[in-house]
């Protein structure tokens, strides 16, 4: 009774307004006719609000230019429209349902450029000496070769009246724990921007965590004065590092490390060996707190809290233990989410939790397409930016493959007579392998998309490895975070690190497998953008429009495969990347002394592990001549020669800027370091000596809102 309150309530509301009766008719058209004998399957309709509003966020994105005011006044007028058509074709159903997926498109679309406009800050001055931050320490991270990157809370900025609200330096902590004010004088530049066309966009990503400025300190940190802002924020900061503290004095080692990353959210320590194996095993989800991670916790505090009341015959004869184990739930969950650090895939797993123990609540089926709409919905609504993200894609993408496997597997025809006895253990490891098989599948291409890599083994090291980790390790560490306030947290702790110890084991084991960790070319967007489309195709739709999906998807694979990688690329700093057949993996750079980690990154994204070779190159006393792909190269230390170097050379690339009226008159593709500045690290095709295509990190639109413009 009390799960129909809700939905009576708002069918109240619909029949006394003019425009709720509009609404009421067009989701009573959508469950008779979307749900029953339309294209969508049966429980699927809910789902096609958040889909229209990601495809509103997706075009913000895309945008090669920030919307102007023309723009905005455009999509309003189009809102509005679409808003008074409700009314007028009240009739007409299919036009409504047309019209509402406009509508939360559009509401997609200004919920995204309300989301990044308020982010924006007056743009930091870059000046080439070091300037005094003064805020309080958010977190200490540790990379790969154990330099310490301290990310400050600022408070106060030299030379800045409206300092970011975040910027991260490397610097020796000494003594300062997090939580603490500080000061320091460093030397500060903006976020970096992709190093190639298509790859990790951290510009993009510090503008959303509102990480305004990177660099380094010149000086030792030193504690600064107190303040009474952030308190909250402070001393959570403070309880997570004692918390992780805690658990490396009780497991050294890698397992301490792991166990302080999967129960404090603090990833230092961890070092690149370990966590590599655990990619090549397939197992790398388990260094960041999703949604298996919350399910573990919140599920296990719903088991005990339900047991504990089913014991109790008399209170569970008159009440359902669901609700009370929810509630309890839902408080875990929350404190996780605070003890962890709260970081983006927390709470994506966060909101996603709470919907399913809401459906409980409400005595609704837990986990449901209607549930993942719900979680879909907010996630997207408070974190726009969270769609283009490959934990939003790949998280969303496995559970709603899940569900639909599990409800194909719920409503399977069945042979009359007895029902079959299933061993438990069977049908645990055959739960198992089916999640795993159906989430690796619903997963793959865009994790391939974004890291480009495949563990090839990702199957077997989960099989081997997730339930050691699902039934010992994670509930182990659970239960000595809930006894650490009472100072019993050392056996769970032990038997936690004992658990890992085995996933560490089959990790090292499946990484030393041939192949193991397999490189994946890339592709442009618009591919993943077909294989998402008809992703949805085969989860939402039904008949023709479900094999339509299923054409769309192979469509994707089979562009993936077919696209042609560029001949060459030259970096920012001017360095050469080019094709050629006869090196030894392809591929060949003009040097190796400057953009080291650009060229890998690109290597790694053409799916090349390997490093390039040495160009051979012809050099004087101002500059370097070769050729590839047919076409001839000249890289210049000086313009004195312009003219010749112009008609000799079909490209041309230099650290040292040309003068523009000189560029204007030079046949060949001027590559210099103004260029190269504005436009970032620039792909280029040939054929038949001819340049053919461009394409460089910023494009050719103006300019976004989290982009840093260099002229």
């Amino acid at each position: 009774m009390l799960a129909r309150l809700p939905s009576r309530a708002i069918e109240a509301w619909l029949n006394q307004s003019k425009f709720g009766s509009v609404l009421a008719d067009c989701l009573t058209f959508i469950r008779r006719n979307l749900g029953a004998g339309g294209a969508v399957r049966p429980g699927r309709s809910g789902l096609i609000w958040p889909l229209g509003f990601a495809v509103g966020i997706g075009s913000y994105f895309s945008l090669p230019f920030e919307p102007g005011m023309e723009l905005m006044w455009a999509v309003w007028g189009v809102f509005f429209l679409c808003l008074g058509g409700l009314l007028l074709a009240r009739h007409r159903p299919s036009l409504l349902v047309f019209l509402l997926i406009v509508l939360a498109a559009l509401g997609g679309f200004g919920r995204a450029q309300y989301r990044t406009a308020s982010l924006a800050t007056t743009e930091l001055e870059i000046i080439e000496r070091a300037v005094a931050v003064e805020g309080w320490l958010e977190s200490i991270e540790r990379g790969a070769r154990g330099r310490a990157r301290l990310v400050i809370r600022v408070q106060t900025l030299e030379r800045s009246e409206d300092p970011p609200r975040r910027v991260r330096l490397l610097a020796d902590p000494g003594d300062i724990q997090p939580g603490d004010f500080i000061n320091v004088r460093a030397v500060l530049t903006r976020p970096s921007r992709p190093v190639s066309p298509g790859s990790y966009d951290f510009e993009f990503h510090a503008y959303f965590k509102e990480l305004g400025a990177t660099g380094f300190a010149i000086a030792p940190v030193h504690a600064g004065g107190e303040d009474n802002s952030d308190s909250f924020d402070r001393a959570l900061a403070r309880f997570r590092w004692d918390l992780a503290e805690r658990i490396r004095s009780l497991l050294p080692g890698q397992k301490g490390a792991v166990a302080a990353a999967l129960l404090a959210g603090d990833r230092a320590g961890i070092d690149q060996q370990t966590a590599d194996n655990l990619r090549a095993a397939g197992l790398g989800h388990l260094l960041a707190i999703s949604g298996m991670h919350m399910a573990l916790i919140a599920g296990g505090v719903f088991y005990v809290i339900r047991l504990i009341g089913a014991l109790v015959q008399p209170w569970a004869c008159k009440n359902d233990a669901a609700r009370p184990a929810a509630i309890g739930a839902m408080v875990a969950a929350l404190l996780y989410l605070l003890i962890s650090g709260g970081s983006i895939p927390t709470q994506r797993a966060f909101i996603m939790t709470i919907s399913v123990l809401g459906a409980v609540l409400l005595s609704r089926r837990a986990l449901s397409i209607h549930t993942l709409a719900v979680a879909m919905s907010l996630v997207l609504f408070f974190q726009p930016e969270a769609l283009i993200g490959p934990g939003f894609q790949m998280s969303f993408a496995a559970v709603a493959a899940l569900i639909t496997a599990y409800e194909a597997w719920r409503f399977r025809p069945r042979r009359q007579g007895r029902v079959k006895q299933t061993n438990p253990i069977a049908a645990f490891l055959g739960g198992l392998t089916m999640t795993s098989v159906v989430a690796g599948m619903a997963t793959s291409a865009f994790a391939i998309f974004h890291f480009h890599r495949m563990a090839s083994y990702g199957l077997l090291g989960n099989l081997l490895a997730m339930p050691v980790f699902s039934l010992v390790a994670m509930p182990a560490g659970a239960v000595g975070l809930a006894l650490m306030p009472l100072g019993l947290e050392d056996v769970p702790l032990q038997i936690m690190g004992w658990g890992l110890d085995l996933v560490f084991s089959v990790s090292a084991w499946t990484a030393s497998l041939p192949e193991a960790m397999r490189p994946m070319p890339a592709t442009e967007g618009w591919v993943l953008v077909v294989y998402s489309v008809g992703f949805v195709c085969v989860v939402v739709m039904r008949g023709w429009m479900r094999l339509a999906g299923l054409g769309l998807s192979l469509v994707a694979v089979l562009a993936w495969g077919a696209g042609t990688p560029p001949n060459m690329f030259v970096s920012e700093d001017g360095v050469i990347v080019s094709r050629n057949v006869e090196a030894v993996n392809g591929w060949q750079v003009s040097t190796s002394r400057r953009s080291r980690f650009d060229i890998r990154v690109f290597l790694e994204q053409h799916g090349l592990g390997a490093q390039a070779e040495r160009m051979a190159l012809g050099c004087d006393d101002i500059g370097c001549t070769g050729q590839s792909s047919g076409v001839r190269l000249g890289l210049v230390e000086s313009w004195v020669q312009w003219r010749e170097d112009c008609a000799r050379n079909h490209i041309l690339v230099s650290r040292v800027a040309m003068p523009e009226y000189l560029s204007r008159r030079c046949e060949a593709l001027v590559l210099d370091a103004r260029v190269l500045s504005r436009r970032g690290g620039t792909m280029i095709w040939t054929q038949d000596g001819e340049i053919i295509r461009l394409r460089d990190v910023r494009g050719a639109g103006g300019r976004r809102l989290w982009q840093s413009w260099v002229t």
